[in-house]
C-alpha cells in the first residue's frame, strides 16, 4: 500500500488559492487524491465551496485544455521531441549531402557525391559510377550521430522551455 502521508502534508500546509487551483484544476493535472484532499483540507478550515464555482471553472478548465492542448501535451513528450529533433538532423544531413554534389565540368570529367567524405564518383564518357562503401558507411554513421545528438539537443531545449513555463 502506497504511504499517502507526504501528499496530505503537503496539501495541508498550502495556501487557499493554491487548493483552490489544484480543485479547480483540470483532472489530468493532478492526481485524483490530490483533488480529494485538497477539497477535505478546505472542509477542515471552514472554507465554503460553492459547487456551482467549482463546475464552472473544472469545465472551463476542461474545455480550454481539449483537442489543441492534448496535441500538444504528445507533440513535447520527450519521445516526440527526440524524433523531431532526430529527422531534422537527419534533413539537415541529406540537404548538407546534395548541396556537396560536384558534377563534372567536362564532358568527360568525374562528378563526386558525398558530405563529409566523398563516397560517389560518376561521370566519364564511359558514364562510371563508384560508390566507395568504407565511406559511404562513415557517412551513415556520422549522419546518424548527429542526428541523435540534435535529437537530445531539442528534446532538452523543449523540456527546458516546458519547465520553466510551468514554473
Amino acid at each position: 500500500m502506497i504511504d499517502e502521508s507526504p501528499l496530505i502534508e503537503r496539501i495541508s500546509g498550502l495556501p487557499d488559492d493554491d487548493l483552490l487551483r489544484i480543485i479547480q484544476a483540470d483532472p489530468s493535472q493532478y492526481r485524483v487524491d490530490a483533488g480529494v484532499y485538497a477539497k477535505a483540507e478546505m472542509n477542515k478550515r471552514g472554507v465554503v465551496l460553492d459547487e456551482t464555482d467549482v463546475d464552472c471553472a473544472s469545465s472551463a478548465a476542461k474545455s480550454a485544455s481539449g483537442l489543441p492542448h492534448r496535441i500538444l501535451s504528445r507533440l513535447t513528450s520527450r519521445a516526440s521531441t527526440f524524433s523531431f529533433g532526430f529527422v531534422g538532423g537527419l534533413i539537415l544531413f541529406v540537404i548538407a549531402n546534395y548541396r556537396a554534389v560536384q558534377y563534372p565540368v567536362f564532358i568527360d570529367g568525374d562528378g563526386h557525391a558525398g558530405w563529409p567524405f566523398q563516397f560517389y564518383t560518376f561521370g566519364g564518357w564511359a558514364g562510371m559510377s563508384i560508390i566507395e562503401w568504407p565511406y559511404l558507411l562513415a557517412d551513415i554513421l556520422i549522419s546518424l550521430l548527429i542526428a541523435t545528438c540534435s535529437g537530445l539537443a531539442f528534446a532538452w531545449v523543449i523540456g527546458f522551455v516546458k519547465s520553466s513555463l510551468a514554473e
